[in-house]
Order: C-alpha cells, then sequence, then structure tokens
C-alpha cells in the first residue's frame, strides 16, 4: 500500500494535483478476534476500543513518518 502510495503522490504531484488516501482495516489482528488466529473473522467485542486506537496509530504512522497526506 505505502509503494503504491508514494508512487501516485510523485506522478499525481507532477500534474500539480494531490491525494486524498482512504484506509482501511483488511482483516482485524489476530489478538483481537475471537478465534486468536490469523484467518480470525469474528471481532472480541472486548477488543473494539484497542482496534480503534490501532487504526488511529496507523493514521498517525502514515502522516508523521511517511508523510502521507
Amino acid at each position: 500500500m505505502r509503494y503504491f502510495v508514494r508512487e501516485g503522490l510523485k506522478k499525481t504531484r507532477q500534474w500539480g494535483g494531490d491525494l486524498q488516501i482512504i484506509t482501511t482495516l483488511y482483516g482485524p489482528p489476530a489478538w483481537v478476534t475471537q478465534q486468536k488466529g490469523m484467518r480470525g473473522r469474528d471481532l472480541n467485542p472486548a477488543h473494539r476500543e484497542d482496534v480503534a486506537r490501532y487504526m488511529i496509530d496507523w493514521v498517525r504512522f502514515l502522516k508523521k513518518k511517511k508523510s502521507f497526506p
């Protein structure tokens, strides 16, 4: 994902434009699922806030460390 954003930003900015990035959680991390496995699909309700913090940290990483818009 980061490679495509970086390359897309280069090309778009060459044309004088900019990008907006939408990121989603493809699958929950194993530690927040009820199955506790890599293919776990059911989110454990007790970890709802943990997942929210996880996503917030991901967005902060993309904005601050990778300088994505």
